[in-house]
């Protein structure tokens, strides 16, 4: 029997939660109303609230599916199946978005960093991804993300994406002409050659070195056996390689065990089942597990290092840049203090792309400093005057030797003491032999005098046993303590130095990064105290490793000390923005599911019209062409410095070898690396030296305004618009209802109830759209590098037939003249298409907002006519409905009151602690040792004194 209606709500919902209402008016949803709410405690309301609505839609959606695949409900689906059919496949829609919701994390670093080991750390998996080698990591990434499969055979899923054929043979081709480049040297050359000769040589070398351990791994052959093939007939001599190619390969297995063996052979240089290595064909290793750090989105990707010179990984990361939203770069700690390159973890090229996707931030980027236990503290404590002044160190320090002097006199001690015992047990045992060895006799009279004597011996010997083991049992004792206190000096010493060092790397890093910035932005001004440029973590992935395995590792008395747990705190914080955009929008779209049909006003696709011009008018190129006469200036600057041996560096006159200069030509100007025999190196770009000064000088500014600032900010003055024609529509909607149709106004709640949703639906949609546009910026300043190297290949190819005596300066005078007469046209070209990209984008927006309009009109109009069908059908055939059909719609009708009153009144806790501080220990704290009694925690002590000390003896015989 149906029950009056309320103001808002049917009293269905009062039936199931009384403390919902109160006063008449309904509560308000606890993820709508946490907006003052700490950013953390935000999210987990709407992340439960989310998890909550699932569970409720996946329930209406098993009872709805039941009841239609029923033949008796042909009544029931008569009226509603069309519109239920609609809602199912909106929420599975929504399910789909949430599942595919993630945020890219590239992981990146030089191989040997330790990457793979803070992967598997991150994953609270140790040994699920093998190390990286040498080779292995040239060629593919590996993307680990939350696995949504639930069948425990499939608890850890592989997808390996093969190359495509054209792609092997591009690079195989690659291969054969450094190969047949060397051959022509050698033929060449007469004997005499110069320095530039063994250079080049050198560079062809390490091309054919790189390509040689691929077709080693794939093929097996040897560089004399490649070189009588062609490339094509190379690839063609391994069928199991041809029927891999541009397919893709899953993988299950329960056991994470089980599935590292499965997996490693893709990801390292481990054999396959066929017998070749399948690295160098992987381009992408997909891995799907149930590790914490994923659930929510979070998807990690092994990557190259970003500024890697071996094109093969340059291309890997270059594949994944647009798309990666946090960089977290790993450079092992030894060399982010000493190597003279530590601070160049990004090329400037690279440092300059994320300023202008907005990547280069606190919050989006970090650097790991790995491996901080490979450190000596004596060596450490030695070599730097720092330590050497710190008190504590030196009060550890020399407890240590004091210790160490005390532990090898107390195992002598244990040792003399043993021996000791032994003689008093030898004797004590010869005493009970000689006692138990007397009879009485007849004929000896004196047997009495001699038991006493005998006994007496026994009880003596017995005495000298048990006094020697109560020293024995001391000494074992003070030795157990003083050798505590040596591991507690020795991890206190360590964690000491290892602070000191994360000191000195965080300062280095810091510096350095401050002057990369101040060199991207033009500016002097220093950056406040409260305004780091980025996050510095010291990792030590194996200890963590050992602690999750219940080892004890000196130096690490808890897991927070191997600063894992604060990068991982710092990651999970990273995305949280992420995290709220999503979870809204999913939030929004469940209310409307929830609620009913989003409505809205025809005068919305007018407005939005309007707002799409204004939009249209933010223009990042507006003041490109008043900047001529810088081009043309940093135009010259750099072509005159491209011949430079060392560019960047105004004050050196020293040009490169006139060889090294022809190697950069032959490959469009770059990437080029060079390292002398003096070990100095270099890496040479042309086209992306030409590029830096004019995005940075002409372009950062200006484009920072539009797609930082302005595209996000566009939003806010639109709402109070949106609200007013909202609120107009809605009442003469409404009044025109039901002056048509007297029926419809006891239904009339029914409708109203979606007005809020529907003004906040709209917002999310605007705001992902304006949020889309926003980052389309990722891809159109790419546009103008491109450009850039179209242009000056064939300057650079014109410039190699320039021949003869002298043909050295002849081609630099031929570049710089050339580059100093065509790069405004160089420079418009590039312009031109960066603002074409933009317009296809921009060309979108009002696209996307009258899509939103008409959307919404649509469904106003379909819902009015289905709630004035449903009213007039009911009347008709309210007798024909079934039992079955009405049980159901109270069924389902209560499960959705049930979903808002979980919104409202959450089971949870809204205010989660955060778990980790984001800064390592200020203070070395061991735990407590064991306590030492009774029940046999003295006699583990004992026991391993006893050990130690039988080691100790056995070694000194």
């Amino acid at each position: 029997m149906d029950v009056p209606i309320k103001e808002e709500e049917p009293s269905t919902a009062e039936a199931i939660s009384s403390n919902v209402v109160g006063h008449g008016k309904s509560l308000p949803y606890a993820w709508d109303s946490c907006s003052k709410e700490l950013l953390r405690s935000r999210i987990f309301i709407k992340q439960q609230a989310v998890e909550d609505a699932f569970d409720r839609a996946k329930f209406i959606c098993e009872a709805i599916s039941s009841a239609l695949e029923d033949k008796e409900s042909e009544t029931f689906k008569e009226l509603f199946d069309e519109e239920i059919a609609a809602w199912m496949d909106e929420i599975l829609k929504l399910e789909k978005t949430h599942k595919d919701f993630e945020v890219l994390v590239g992981v990146a670093g030089v191989t040997g960093a330790g990457k793979s080991t803070i992967l598997n750390t991150l994953l609270e998996m140790p040994e699920l991804l093998p190390s990286s080698n040498s080779e292995a990591s040239t060629s593919s990434a590996c993307r680990v993300s939350w696995n949504y499969d639930n069948d425990p055979k499939h608890r850890f899923t592989a997808v390996v994406a093969f190359r495509e054929r054209e792609d092997v043979q591009r690079e195989l081709e690659q291969i054969y002409e450094a190969l047949d480049e060397c051959r022509e040297m050698e033929e060449g050359s007469d004997g005499e050659d110069g320095e530039e000769w063994f250079e080049q040589k050198a560079e062809h070398e390490n091309t054919i070195k790189e390509g040689m351990q691929k077709i080693l791994a794939v093929w097996g052959k040897e560089r004399e056996e490649v070189q009588m093939l062609s490339a094509e007939d190379l690839l063609a001599s391994n069928e199991d390689v041809l029927s891999v190619l541009g397919t893709t390969k899953r993988l299950h297995a329960a056991d994470k065990e089980e599935f590292a063996e499965l997996v490693k052979p893709y990801l390292d240089s481990s054999a396959t089942t066929e017998g070749y290595q399948a690295w160098p064909l992987v381009k992408e290793a997909r891995i799907f597990v149930k590790a914490d750090i994923l659930r929510h989105g979070i998807a990690l990707v092994d990557l190259p290092g970003l500024s890697d010179a071996v094109e093969s990984r340059a291309q890997v990361a270059e594949r994944y840049n647009q798309r990666i939203d946090t960089t977290i770069i790993v450079t092992p700690s030894v060399r982010a203090i000493d190597e003279k390159t530590a601070f160049q973890l990004m090329g400037k090229y690279q440092a300059l792309r994320m300023k202008l996707d907005g990547k280069l931030h606190k919050n989006r980027s970090c650097i790991v400093a790995s491996q901080m236990d490979g450190i000596d503290h004596d060596v450490f404590s030695r070599s730097s005057p720092e330590a050497r002044n710190k008190a504590g160190l030196k009060e550890d320090l020399e407890s240590m030797k004091s210790l160490t002097k005390r532990l090898t006199v107390l195992d002598q001690r244990i040792k003399d003491c043993r021996k000791k015992l032994v003689e008093f047990n030898n004797r004590k045992e010869k005493a009970i032999i000689d006692r138990d060895a007397l009879k009485p006799t007849l004929v000896d009279k004196r047997y009495q005098e001699r038991m006493k004597t005998a006994r007496n011996k026994v009880t003596t010997t017995t005495k000298l046993v048990r006094n020697q083991e109560s020293v024995l049992n001391g000494l074992q004792q003070e030795r157990y303590s003083a050798n505590l206190s040596l591991r507690t000096c020795e991890g206190r010493a360590k964690w000491t130095c290892m602070s000191m060092r994360h000191s000195r790397i965080e300062k280095r890093l810091t510096e350095n990064f401050e002057r990369q910035r101040k060199e991207l932005e033009g500016t002097s001004q220093r950056l406040s105290s409260s305004e780091p440029t980025t996050n510095i973590f010291s990792v030590s992935a194996t200890a963590y490793r050992d602690l999750l395995k219940g080892r004890k590792v000196a130096g690490f008395p808890t897991k927070s000390y191997t600063g894992i747990p604060q990068l991982s705190q710092w990651l999970c914080d990273s995305v949280m923005e992420n995290r709220e955009v999503h979870l809204d929008s999913l939030l929004n779209a469940l209310r409307r599911l929830a609620h009913g049909i989003q409505r809205w006003s025809n005068k919305l696709e007018a407005e939005l019209h309007l707002w799409s011009e204004k939009i249209k008018s933010f223009d990042p190129f507006a003041q490109i062409h008043q900047t001529q006469t810088v081009c043309r200036r940093e135009a010259g600057r750099v072509a005159t410095r491209w011949a430079a041996r060392n560019p960047n560096d105004m004050t050196s006159s020293v040009f490169m070898a006139w060889m090294t200069f022809n190697a950069i030509l032959k490959r469009g100007g770059g990437p080029y690396k060079f390292k002398s025999k003096t070990g100095e190196s270099h890496e040479y770009n042309f086209p992306e030296a030409l590029v830096i000064p004019i995005l940075e000088k002409v372009v950062l500014k200006t484009w920072h305004k539009v797609f930082h600032v302005k595209i996000p900010a566009a939003e806010k003055p639109i709402i109070p618009r949106v609200d007013a024609i909202w609120d107009q529509y809605w009442r003469s909607s409404l009044a025109r209802s039901k002056k048509l149709h007297p029926n419809f106004s006891p239904m009339s709640w029914n409708a109203s109830r979606p007005c809020a949703a529907s003004k906040t639906r709209y917002v999310t949609r605007f705001t992902r759209h304006l949020t889309k546009l926003s980052k389309c910026s990722a891809e159109i300043h790419p546009e103008f590098r491109t450009t850039m190297e179209e242009k000056l290949k064939p300057m650079f190819d014109e410039c190699l037939e320039i021949k003869g005596k002298g043909h050295y300066q002849a081609r630099r005078k031929y570049l710089q003249d050339n580059v100093k007469a065509k790069n405004t046209k160089m420079f418009n070209d590039g312009f031109k298409k960066m603002k074409r990209r933009y317009e296809t984008h921009l060309a979108k927006v009002p696209q996307e907002f009258s899509a939103i309009a008409q959307f919404a009109v649509t469904k106003v109009q379909e819902q009015i006519g289905l709630l004035l069908t449903n009213i007039e059908t009911v009347n008709d055939k309210s007798q024909k409905l079934s039992d079955r059909a009405t049980t159901l719609r109270q069924e389902v009708g209560q499960a959705a009151m049930q979903w808002v009153v979980e919104w409202r009144v959450p089971k949870y806790e809204a205010s989660p602690a955060r778990p980790h501080s984001l800064l390592l220990p200020r203070k070395y704290v061991e735990p407590e040792p064991e306590e030492l009694d009774e029940e046999g925690n003295a006699a583990k002590g004992k026991q391993k004194a006893d050990d130690d000390g039988d080691v100790e003896m056995e070694d000194s015989e």
